[in-house]
C-alpha cells in the first residue's frame, strides 16, 4: 500500500511539472516601442500572446538573447540594422530594428534670405561636439547625429545636452542670446530666419545689451 501511495505522489508531481510546461499560445506576436531607434536608447519588446509562462526566448540580433520574460527591455549600442526575434512554443517572429548612429539628431533649417556660416556645439564650445556648415538661403542641413557623455538633467527628468550656434558674418561671430538644451532620443530642428536675434559671441562670454536680426546684419 505505501507503494501504491508513493507512485500516485509520484504521478501528479510529474503531471504538475507538465501542467506548467505546457505553453498555450496562439501566435508569437510581438511589438517594439519603435523599430526605429537612437543609440543605447531603451526599447521595450512585449510579446502580443502572454501565456507562454517561461519559455519566450528573445534574440535581439546583436548578440543579446533574454530567455523566460514576456516583456523585455533592451538598449543597442553600436548603430546598424538588426533582426531581433521571438520564439516560443515552436512559433517564431521577426522584427526590423533600425539603430541610429547617435543619441542625439539635430537639423540646421535656414528660412533666412542670405548665406550662412554656422558653427554648432554642444556641451561646450572649446572641447564638445562641434560642426561647421554652409548654408544656403532656404534649404536646410543634413541630418546631424551626435553621441555625447555629458548630460543635465532637466525639468523633464530627461537627459539633455546645452546646444550652442555660432554665425560668422563679415568676420564676427554672433550666437544666441541664450544656450538651450536638446534631449536624448529626440530629433530637434533648429530654425533660422530673417528676423532669429543674435548677439555678439565674446571671449569671455559677457553680453552689453546689443541684440541684432539676420537681415540687420547682412544691411550695413
Amino acid at each position: 500500500m505505501k507503494n501504491i501511495y508513493l507512485l500516485v505522489l509520484v504521478t501528479l508531481i510529474c503531471y504538475s511539472c507538465s501542467k506548467d510546461d505546457d505553453i498555450n499560445i496562439s501566435n508569437a506576436n510581438f511589438t517594439t516601442t519603435d523599430e526605429t531607434v537612437y543609440l543605447a536608447e531603451p526599447c521595450i519588446f512585449e510579446a502580443a500572446d502572454s501565456l507562454g509562462k517561461q519559455n519566450y526566448k528573445w534574440d535581439f540580433g546583436d548578440g543579446t538573447t533574454v530567455k523566460g520574460e514576456h516583456t523585455v527591455s533592451h538598449q543597442y549600442l553600436e548603430s546598424g540594422t538588426y533582426t531581433a526575434s521571438l520564439e516560443i512554443g515552436g512559433k517564431y517572429q521577426t522584427k526590423t530594428i533600425k539603430v541610429l548612429p547617435g543619441r542625439i539628431s539635430y537639423q540646421i533649417m535656414n528660412n533666412s534670405n542670405y548665406y550662412l556660416n554656422v558653427l554648432i556645439y554642444i556641451d561646450n564650445y572649446e572641447a564638445g561636439c562641434t560642426k561647421r556648415m554652409n548654408i544656403n538661403p532656404s534649404l536646410n542641413s543634413n541630418t546631424i547625429y551626435t553621441t555625447s557623455n555629458f548630460f543635465v538633467l532637466d525639468s523633464s527628468t530627461k537627459f539633455s545636452h546645452p546646444f550652442g550656434i555660432s554665425i560668422f558674418i563679415d568676420n564676427s561671430e554672433y550666437t544666441f542670446a541664450n544656450q538651450f538644451l536638446i534631449a536624448d532620443f529626440e530629433h530637434h530642428s533648429i530654425v533660422l530666419n530673417d528676423a532669429t536675434l543674435l548677439v555678439p559671441r565674446t571671449s569671455d562670454g559677457s553680453y552689453n545689451g546689443e541684440t541684432y536680426t539676420i537681415k540687420d546684419l547682412h544691411t550695413y
